[in-house]
């Protein structure tokens, strides 16, 4: 219901922008109900699925450790891509940068650079990860075709969600 109720508003509002200024005698949208029911229950996995998810094989060991680091962190994909060796300082990870397409390299979403918590497991996973790369300790760590510019971010959701697909979940999950 929510879907739907959002693609109805990207519809009608036009509509009565378009009547309020005159170009319309009437709102078409006028009466058009909204939607109601009940959205599909979210949930989210539990350890052993976690470890599941993890143990799995993954197309790209890049997508892996992204998915790894931020389900740990709490980083956002911009945020996981833009990382470089020196971020990583000792037990903590300092968020200094993301990255978009469009903007290349910029502050964090809040403006404001942070340190978050980094376990050792995910520090020597990064730091193996950086080892494969073709820009050795000068590039990002999830590096792209370009030394300048880090993996697209999509490649995090694409693996996260094709080894998803291939676990043996509930139906309900």
């Amino acid at each position: 219901p929510k879907t739907i109720n959002n693609i109805v508003t990207v519809g009608t509002v036009p509509f009565g922008w378009a009547a309020d200024r005159g170009d319309l005698e009437v709102n078409p949208a006028i009466g058009l109900r909204k939607f109601s029911g009940t959205s599909k229950k979210r949930d989210i996995l539990n350890p052993e699925e976690v470890q599941q998810l993890f143990s799995s094989t993954w197309d790209d060991e890049r997508s892996r450790v992204g998915n790894l680091l931020a389900m740990t962190t709490g980083l956002r994909a911009g945020e996981v891509v833009a990382l470089r060796k020196e971020d990583i300082q000792g037990d903590k990870l300092m968020v200094r940068h993301s990255w978009s397409f469009s903007d290349g390299l910029k502050a964090p979403k809040n403006g404001e650079e942070r340190v978050v918590p980094l376990l050792p497991q995910i520090k020597t996973e990064l730091l193996n990860l950086l080892k494969t790369s073709r820009y050795g300790n000068e590039g990002f760590i999830f590096y792209g075709t370009e030394k300048d510019k880090p993996m697209n971010i999509d490649v995090l959701n694409k693996g996260l969600s094709k080894v998803y697909v291939t676990m043996k979940l509930p139906v309900d999950k």
